[in-house]
């Protein structure tokens, strides 16, 4: 059995996917000696960071992530710098044992010892291994938060020279169901495992074939030389792209060499992603940030494959200050399409608590400010700001919460269907 432990922390969920209470897996790779800096990542909508990965020694002990992660030395390393935001254990296990009983007795033991820690450990599983053990994922799931399918591993991919798409999404001709997204998700849900616990998890970049002929290389065909994976930084100027529908990825054809890219675009890893978040999955999730273009290589922003998520939410948030907003909105709906999230009107950020008091001192005033609100046209949800709450995010930056209705009852509190306000808006006001 080869197990590696992944050292996880949470951030809270800044922007969410369709599916409701969705997670967004973001992994850190740091190199042997890098310092890491998490300020890079902050504007990323990850709602679980994933550090590096640990691998145990032979007298079951854990290898030292990065040099500045040796727990017995006395300065502050990557891994102790994290400790006091530490939430949870990533836990990554292929070989014959993840079919065994006592997988499933340690997985119910380690969730037993971190019961103090705020999520439940996730387990980690490539797609190959997931289908030699599908009779006892079922009882696996019972002791984890969310069951992280590695879909960069496929079963086809076992032969090192055999050509395979970069996480598939649907099966065809040449891609078999157990190489698909969508077969393997299937799969999982059929052996038992809750649709919300199964997160998706895809590759950044790319992966590239020595072939003969890149014309007619295709999934499961036979490359001269092992399959090489790369980031999106060092692919993303190449020429000779062609759109794999089926496979929702981005294939590129050199002269003596054929690559599979998850392009950051909304025909290729915006379908995937559509689809994970159509299906009601728990979340999804991209390796690593390293293969992302952090710095801007490729000129459409650093990470721009973590970047998708943003394009597929349920929230955008706006400041008063954006300038030509309506105009901007309209063409962001327009670029989307079928999958633009609704426009939520937020009210009041900028007022103090005399004005509030003021505002809703009577019930004339309460049901004049009802009738203003119900005359913009279009408003799916109005969100209503009593007074600033001010704390600080895991970084130390100072936020501003704005207390609101709660989030299930946002959606229940815009126009029915005959054109009428929902009585729960001007209730929440009458009452105030």
């Amino acid at each position: 059995m080869r197990l590696r432990v992944f050292f996880a922390f949470l951030t809270y969920l800044t922007i969410t996917l369709t599916a409701p209470q969705c997670a967004f897996y973001c992994f850190v790779n740091p190199t042997a000696k890098e310092v890491l800096d998490i300020s890079q990542y902050r504007n990323l909508p990850c709602t679980h960071f994933v550090y590096g990965f640990a691998e145990l020694k032979d007298e079951i002990t854990l290898k030292d992530i990065t040099v500045n992660d040796h727990m017995a030395a006395m300065s502050i390393g990557n891994l102790r710098r994290f400790l006091g935001r530490f939430d949870g254990i990533f836990i990554h296990i292929e070989g014959s044992q993840l079919a065994s009983s006592a997988c499933s007795l340690f997985l119910g033991a380690i969730s037993t010892a971190s019961a103090s820690l705020p999520c439940l450990p996730t387990l980690g599983l490539s797609s190959r291994w997931m289908w030699r053990a599908a009779n006892r994922l079922r009882d696996l799931s019972d002791h984890v938060e969310h069951m992280y399918l590695m879909m960069e591993e496929l079963p086809s991919s076992e032969d090192p020279y055999s050509v395979t798409h970069i996480d598939p999404l649907h099966q065809s001709e040449s891609i078999p169901i157990e190489d698909s997204i969508s077969g393997c998700t299937h799969k999982m849900m059929e052996s038992g495992v809750p649709a919300e616990k199964i997160v998706v998890g895809l590759s950044c970049g790319a992966k590239t074939y020595t072939v003969h002929d890149p014309s007619a290389a295709m999934h499961g065909g036979f490359a001269m030389k092992a399959g090489v994976r790369r980031s999106w930084q060092d692919i993303c100027g190449n020429n000779g792209t062609l759109l794999d529908k089926t496979s929702a990825s981005l294939t590129i054809e050199m002269k003596t060499s054929w690559t599979s890219a998850n392009s950051p675009e909304l025909n290729t890893l915006g379908r995937k992603i559509s689809w994970i978040s159509q299906e009601g999955f728990g979340g999804i999730g991209f390796s690593s940030l390293q293969w992302d273009d952090p710095s801007n290589k490729c000129g459409n922003g650093p990470f721009p494959t973590h970047s998708m998520v943003n394009k597929f939410s349920d929230v955008v948030k706006a400041t008063a200050n954006t300038i030509n907003l309506l105009k901007r909105i309209d063409q962001w709906r327009a670029e989307i399409g079928e999958s633009a999230p609704k426009v939520i009107l937020s009210i009041g950020a900028q007022q103090t608590n005399d004005v509030w008091r003021v505002e809703l001192a009577n019930s004339w005033k309460r049901q004049q400010l009802v009738k203003s609100i119900e005359n913009h046209n279009g408003l799916h949800c109005a969100t209503f700001t009593s007074f600033p709450l001010t704390s600080t995010d895991i970084y130390g930056t100072p936020l501003t919460y704005v207390p609101t209705q709660s989030q299930n009852d946002c959606g229940r509190s815009r126009k029915s269907l005959d054109g009428q306000w929902d009585t729960k808006v001007e209730q929440y006001l009458l009452n105030s």
